[in-house]
């Protein structure tokens, strides 16, 4: 779903490769992510963010104003040395990221929209569409989740006491 989510995205609105998942944050912990969709990039791109994500300013600047899109330009993203080495990576040097709160499931879901050298800076307009985006694509997400637990539901017995959720490897 989110893979073709973010095609159809891409045909209006120009970008390179993207990040789309969820994490949780609780005081005096690290930011934790559950779900990872690199989309254009290695499935290893969240693995490799961990290892940088005390020097993850973008993350730092969503947090602090949650639904609210942030435009980093090579300038910002080249700031500190850890998010310096991820960006240069790939070639990324611009990026439009959000973060909507789910409070109810203690979790924020995120994506990232990103585009490399040679390619114009976003917009004030794209980030603007961006931000007004991002609760749809959530709200998808979600939805397109229950769905499959509706249909996993009917394809079983409906025997009682059948329980399914959405799980990340370690139980969240």
């Amino acid at each position: 779903f989110q893979r073709q989510a973010l095609e159809a995205i891409g045909t209006r609105f120009d970008f390179d490769t993207a990040w789309w998942g969820m994490a949780s944050h609780m005081a005096g912990h690290d930011l934790e992510i559950h779900a990872s969709l690199p989309f254009r990039l290695p499935v290893s791109y969240s693995t490799l963010w961990d290892g940088i994500k005390q020097e993850d300013t973008i993350a730092q600047a969503v947090m602090a104003a949650p639904g609210t899109t942030v435009n980093f330009g090579r300038k910002q993203l080249y700031a500190s040395p850890g998010l310096a080495s991820l960006m240069a990576r790939f070639g990324i040097t611009n990026c439009l990221c959000t973060v909507t709160m789910l409070p109810e499931l203690n979790l924020m879901a995120f994506t990232s929209l990103y585009r490399v050298e040679g390619k114009p800076a976003f917009s004030e307009s794209e980030r603007r569409y961006k931000q007004l985006l991002m609760p749809h694509l959530t709200a998808a997400l979600t939805s397109n989740w229950m769905l499959h637990l509706e249909r996993a539901r009917a394809s079983r017995s409906a025997a009682a006491g059948t329980a399914l959720a959405v799980v990340d490897r370690r139980g969240m």
